[in-house]
């Protein structure tokens, strides 16, 4: 269990600030604002902390909905609706005037446009459905630890891409949500459902969070790790500023460094001691066939 800190950002900054007396000086405060950053950050990428869990609110996964009256030009990449049509960046579309894979790439009031060209020529006017198999992931999420569907009653896997496109499935075609890919967190900061969900569902995110950052030397929040490890980070925090701020106090900052590293390996070998924790293993293909988890369906074996 752990129990959260209750140091606010700015009497962290001072407390670095005064490991060379310099508390008073703006300038210096600066600098130890963007020390405390920088341990903040260092100390986010060595692991994914027990103390970071949290999930999201319920997200509503939509079922497929039609559009009336969508009026489009052949080699056009934009069309025009009925005002509240409800489209979202990123919905599948299907439609006589749409490509398969066609996207919403772009939404406005009374209209949208497309990532790949209208078909045909002239104009028409038609209806089209709306397939949601992308969601927005929190904007603090570090790496996903479970998604899971609650009418269901129903965890997703994640799945590889690359045996995702290897497999005999078309991607487009709706059914039995299973699988969440994360192949596009880093462009589009959303979660993939596969197969695109043919009902509406409630969808929880639990994950990794990062480390939240000071957004300025005065920030009155508090400082986001948990109390026993705050010693440690500060000492990082101090080793950094000190050695950025070019004095010769070789003996002091190596004495923070060496106090930081040894937190971290503290850190480190707590993370093993989580006490519901129990160490066991279910050989693929046990129970439930290949949707279950122990499945070996999703595995990419060519890695």
């Amino acid at each position: 269990m752990f129990l959260a800190s209750t140091t606010p950002f700015v009497t962290a900054v001072q407390q670095i600030a005064d490991s060379c007396g310099a508390s008073a000086d703006t300038e210096m405060t600066t600098r130890s604002w963007r020390s405390l950053n920088a341990a903040i950050q260092h100390f986010n990428n060595r692991f994914k902390w027990n103390w970071l869990f949290t999930e999201t609110a319920p997200t509503l996964i939509t079922y497929p909905f039609s559009v009336t009256g969508v009026t489009a030009s052949g080699g056009q990449a934009s069309a025009t609706c009925p005002a509240g049509h409800t489209l979202a960046v990123d919905d599948l579309l299907t439609g006589s005037l749409f490509g398969l894979g066609t996207r919403v790439s772009a939404t406005a009031a009374s209209g949208f446009g497309v990532n790949l060209a209208v078909l045909g020529t002239g104009e028409s006017t038609i209806n089209v459905t709306s397939t949601r198999d992308y969601y927005s992931i929190p904007t603090d999420l570090k790496a996903v630890y479970s998604v899971r569907l609650l009418s269901a009653d129903r965890a997703l896997k994640p799945v590889s891409q690359r045996a995702w496109d290897r497999a005999s499935t078309t991607e487009t075609v709706k059914g039995t949500t299973q699988w969440y890919t994360t192949f596009n967190f880093g462009t589009k900061s959303k979660i993939r459902l596969m197969p695109p969900p043919d009902a509406a569902d409630y969808m929880v995110i639990r994950y990794h969070r990062g480390m939240a950052t000071a957004s300025a030397s005065a920030s009155t929040a508090t400082l986001d790790i948990a109390a026993d490890y705050e010693p440690y980070l500060m000492a990082w925090a101090k080793w950094h500023f000190l050695t950025d701020k070019g004095e010769e106090r070789k003996a002091q900052s190596t004495t923070w460094l060496s106090l930081a590293e040894d937190g971290l390996r503290t850190m480190l070998k707590d993370q093993t001691n989580q006490p519901d924790d129990e160490l066991r293993f279910t050989p693929g293909h046990a129970q439930g066939g290949y949707t279950s988890d122990t499945s070996t369906r999703g595995i990419a074996w060519d890695h």
